[in-house]
């Protein structure tokens, strides 16, 4: 039988050994640059750096390391605007995935709506790509209790490439910010996955 501070620096080995693991999302391992890039499967480059965006995790899936979440954050903004995107094989379309993402988001947030954001979908397009943003009220922690519901917008999209299945995702952000962070998403899109596939 092991002593107690033996069992206690085993402890500590398996949880040192399994936390990359476990401070990632369910499913999700971080991983390293150089674990990323080029992600074998479409030959994406990733880039730590995109424009106005830093890329701030990337994480692989543990059954299959072919799926990657990653987050980029947009850098004109005290906090932290993100861009969240999964690459994975999926049997499900575009079309699909956006269906899928918006009956989610709105059965969670009463009250959510569909955005009219023009003819085109965006105020600045991503093409090639199916796409839904949604106004809502969310919570804003930082505001006084009165102020704390105020007017957010996500953006989702979705689209193939190589294969595999592409869904981008925004945190909330105000609506007044779309201006600013639609282009520069539109510039992220462009220079993450220039080929139409």
């Amino acid at each position: 039988m092991m002593s107690i501070p033996a069992q206690l620096l085993f402890a500590a080995a398996v949880a040192l050994s399994c936390i990359g693991c476990r401070t990632a999302a369910p499913g999700f391992c971080k991983i390293q640059d150089s674990e990323l890039s080029p992600h074998r499967p479409t030959g994406l480059a990733l880039p730590e750096k995109v424009g106005s965006f830093q890329r701030i995790f990337a994480k692989q899936g543990e059954e299959d390391p072919g799926n990657i979440r990653l987050g980029y954050s947009h850098g004109r903004r005290p906090s932290p605007h993100l861009v969240i995107i999964t690459v994975e094989p999926s049997a499900l379309s575009p079309s699909e995935r956006i269906q899928s993402q918006k009956e989610s988001f709105m059965a969670a947030h009463q009250g959510a709506v569909v955005a009219d954001t023009g003819t085109n979908g965006l105020p600045v397009p991503l093409r090639d790509w199916e796409t839904v943003v949604i106004d809502y009220h969310g919570f804003v922690a930082d505001f006084p209790p009165s102020m704390r519901h105020q007017p957010r917008r996500v953006l989702y999209a979705a689209r193939k490439y190589h294969g595999h299945s592409l869904l981008l995702s925004t945190t909330p952000f105000y609506k007044e910010f779309g201006p600013v962070f639609f282009p520069a998403t539109a510039d992220l899109v462009r220079d993450l996955f220039p080929e139409k596939q």
